[in-house]
Formats: C-alpha cells, structure tokens, sequence
C-alpha cells in the first residue's frame, strides 16, 4: 500500500476506519487537529501522558513542543507537514518531555483525512511505550556488548549446537585454530579434537546435557587446520531455557600451548640439572677418595723419612713441605664437610630443644668461655623445638660462639647474648656481641665466603661462617648479619619451627 492514502469519505465512514486504525496501531489516547479551524483535540489519556491537567487546551505548537528539542521535535515536525502537505500517513516511536520534566518514549501515529482532494483534518493515536522502549533498549545495549565482549575477548569462544556443531566463533579462537568462520562451521568440537581426546569430550557433553554435571573444564589438545598439535584449556557449559531444557554448549577454549612448551622445557632442563647434579656429586666423591689416599701416602711418606733419615729433614724445605701436605688434608677434611652437607636429606631432620642445645655447646666450651672472662645470656623458652639436623645444629651455635670469643674486643669484656623468637611459624634466633664488628661495605658481598677472612688471627680459616651457611641452607633456613665496626654483631638464623 501506498505512503499516500486519499480519503474523501463520510464522516460516519471516517470514524469507522479511524476506529479500525486505532484499535489496529494498538493506541491509548488519541488526538486530532482540524486543519480548517485549527482547532487541536487531544484525549483525556493523551493528556495523561503529557502529564497536563484534563482542561489543558492544546494547539499545533504546543504538541510539538512537547517532543524533546533535537531528533524528536524535528521529525515530527516535518512528518506533520508531510502528512498535511502530501497526505503521508506516519508512525514514529520518539521521546517527549512533560509537563513536569519527565523523559518519556512515545509512540506517535497520525493519519490524513482528506476533502475534495485536500487534507482537512489529521488524526491521530498516542501511546506510552516508555517502559517497554527503555527495556528494549537495555536489553539491545547488553546483547550490543555481551556481543562485542565475544567477538573482541582475548580467549577463544564459542557458541555450539548440542551435536557439539559450531554456531558462533570469535576471532581469538578462529585466529587459534587457523580456520575462517565458513569452514568452523562445517565441523564439530569433536572433528577438531585430539583423538585420544576426542571419547572424554563426547562423554562430558553427554554428561552435561543429561544434568549429571554442571559443566567440564580440562586441559586438551587440538588439531589446527595446518595438523598442529594445540594444547588449550576447555571450559564447556551449558545453557538452557527457563524450563530447564538444553539449548546450546558454550565454550571457552584458552591456547596454553607455550606455557606447556615452557612446562615441558622446564622439566628436561630440571632433569638435566639433577643428572648434573648426581654426575658433580660422584665426581666430588671420586676426587675426595683419590685426595685423601694421596694425601695419606705423601704423610706416611713424611713420616718414614723422619724416621729412617732423620739428618735429611733438618731443612726449611722439609719443614715446608711436610706443613703443605697438613693444608692439604685439611682441605680435603673441608671438602668433605661440604659434600655431607649438601647430602642432607629431609629424614635426616629432627625436633630439637633449642635451648638444651644451646646449654649443651656452652657445657662443652666453658673452659675457653672462663680463659676469656666472656659472658654468656640465653633467653630462650625452655619449651621451643626446632626442626634441624641435631648435627648440624650445634656445630652452627659452636661456630657462632668460638667466632665470638676469638673475635673479641681487647677494649671492653665480652658479651654474648642468644635468644629466640617465633615469627610466621619460624624460629629467629639471635647471636649477638659486643666485639670488634665487620665492615658490612667493604666485606659484606663475600662474607660468607669459603676461605674468606676479614681479622688477623692466628686461628682464622674462614671456613666456619662458609659452612655455617649451608648447613642452614641445607636446612631450609637462612642467615642475615648486622655488624659495626667496634661495636659488635648479630647473627639472625632463621629455621623451621617444630610444627613445621
């Protein structure tokens, strides 16, 4: 049917079809303006809508003015003067602002009735749609981005029938498999499924559908479109109708293929490390054995010569010697301390009372304690275990002390205090004196250095702050130094607590 619509009719047959348009349009209030007089006629519920009192006399403008200022007030105004101009009929969904300020969405409909070829009046229906728009245009504006959150989401999605055949992909998931949207929507979820994969995918969507359970998340592998292997993390759900019946599987489908690489790479290098590992170990081994036998056969040696030719050892250079072959059966007394320690093993580890130890070391060394006037304090709760090696616990508290007392201060009588304290499930335990101190800028970064020495005493070695250190590692632990020069030093160990 034409835009045009001529009528030149009777009055009675112009009500007719004005009923039948009204009633057909679905409208609440009606209006009409006779365009002869220009008189304007607005129902009651068209004034309701307007929010103007029942005696409210509209005109041409004033309607028109009602619509609010922009879009709304010029289309209707040129649609009112078509329909006046060229008979147009016209039905607009557009906005008003009433009486009293309040935005509404309308529904407004007019019709031309004609006389002698010449539009003399124009009625019309108007109807409140405001909730039903504002509705609708809610529910476009979350269907809008529910629809830009598929399309642009950094994960792969997916839409699917309950024949896992693919209704909707995005472009993360089409870029992840290599196929355009055309081909993904000629296969299933189960064509591109790994085929060792392929019997668990189809037993947890037959799960999910018959409602056993609620959804299926795994990690598995696909096939792109080039034959690559693709491992990907699978969320499948299912949505369903308000009575509970199935309409369609989504999936999300995250590629995680390098972090596998990288999982994957990170265990051969970790299995190669430990087989490096085991390999130093049975080297340390071997060169220890053979040192140790050279050493005792360059010892016995020694000792024969003293023994058979004793004239020829009346030198410097026998002297020399025979203190070379000492050093080095210390060194490889100290190579050995170091390979035990780094064998320790988690059933090695016991609990033990920390202060009974602590008392014990003390007993043992109370006569180089007494010999050097030092004081000893304990603060330590008498009920506090730690989980060590017993061993290797008191020879860290033995080395902690005897560094003490031989580096006192020669100024001051010496003080060494320990004490303990839980924090976070560890116990910290404090060593702490008053002798000369270590310069933390200039020796900081190698204090805990094999061999390293940092005073001139006859007995330093620099060995015991160096196994110190790895017994602690050994054990889970930690050590940390405070210390200033003339001042003293503290020693913080951190070990695990029995409930550890």
């Amino acid at each position: 049917m034409s835009k045009k619509n001529v009528f030149s009719i009777a009055s009675t047959k112009d009500e007719t079809s004005l009923l039948n348009f009204i009633q057909e349009a679905a409208t609440i209030g009606t209006w009409q303006v006779d365009l002869d007089t220009m008189l304007t006629y607005w129902s009651d519920v068209t004034k309701h809508i307007h929010q103007v009192p029942n005696d409210f006399q509209p005109t041409v403008e004033t309607g028109i003015s009602f619509y609010k200022e922009g879009f709304s007030r010029n289309k209707i105004k040129t649609v009112f003067d078509r329909c006046v101009k060229h008979a147009e009929n016209f039905d607009l969904e557009l906005q008003i602002v009433t009486a009293k300020g309040q935005e509404k969405w309308v529904r407004a409909i007019g019709m031309p009735i004609l006389k002698n070829g010449v539009v003399h009046k124009v009625y019309g229906a108007f109807q409140d749609i405001d909730e039903k728009t504002r509705t609708a245009k809610k529910v476009s504006s979350s269907e809008e981005q529910f629809r830009k959150t598929f399309e642009f989401a950094l994960v792969g999605m997916g839409l699917l029938d309950l024949t896992g055949t693919w209704i909707n992909i995005n472009t993360s998931l089409r870029k992840t498999l290599g196929y355009s949207f055309e081909e993904m929507k000629t296969l299933t979820l189960q064509d591109i499924s790994y085929p060792e994969d392929k019997d668990s995918l189809i037993n947890a969507m037959r799960n999910i559908v018959e409602n056993r359970i609620s959804n299926y998340q795994t990690e598995t592998r696909y096939l792109n479109k080039f034959g690559q292997t693709i491992w990907a993390l699978l969320s499948l759900s299912l949505v369903r109708n308000n009575i509970n019946e199935p309409l369609h599987f989504v999936a999300q489908i995250q590629d995680i293929t390098s972090q596998k690489d990288a999982t994957e790479k990170l265990k051969q290098l970790l299995k190669t490390s430990e087989d490096q590992n085991k390999r130093l170990l049975n080297f340390t081994h071997i060169v220890s054995h053979n040192m140790r036998s050279h050493y005792s056969n360059l010892k016995m040696l020694s000792n024969i010569i003293e023994i058979d030719t004793p004239e020829t050892t009346q030198n410097q250079e026998f002297s020399l010697m025979k203190d070379a072959i000492e050093n080095l059966g210390e060194t490889i007394e100290n190579l050995n301390k170091v390979i035990v320690v780094n064998k320790t093993k988690e059933e090695d580890f016991e609990a033990v009372n920390l202060r009974s130890m602590v008392e014990k070391v003390i007993t043992n060394i109370n006569a180089l304690i007494t010999t050097n006037q030092a004081i000893t304090r304990i603060n330590i709760d008498k009920n506090l275990n730690v989980l060590v090696v017993a061993a290797y616990l008191e020879s860290i508290i033995l080395n902690l002390l005897t560094n003490a007392i031989k580096y006192k201060s020669p100024d001051r009588p010496l003080e060494i205090s320990i004490s303990a304290k839980l924090k976070k499930n560890k116990a910290i335990i404090e060593f702490k004196d008053n002798g000369l101190g270590v310069d933390l800028c200039l020796h900081g970064k190698k204090l805990f250095g094999m061999y390293k020495t940092f005073h001139d005493h006859e007995e330093a070695r620099g060995l015991g702050l160096f196994l110190t250190k790895n017994q602690i590692k050994a054990m889970g632990g930690k050590i940390t130094i405070k210390s200033k020069v003339d001042v003293g030093t503290s020693f913080l160990i951190h070990l695990k607590h029995e409930t550890n």
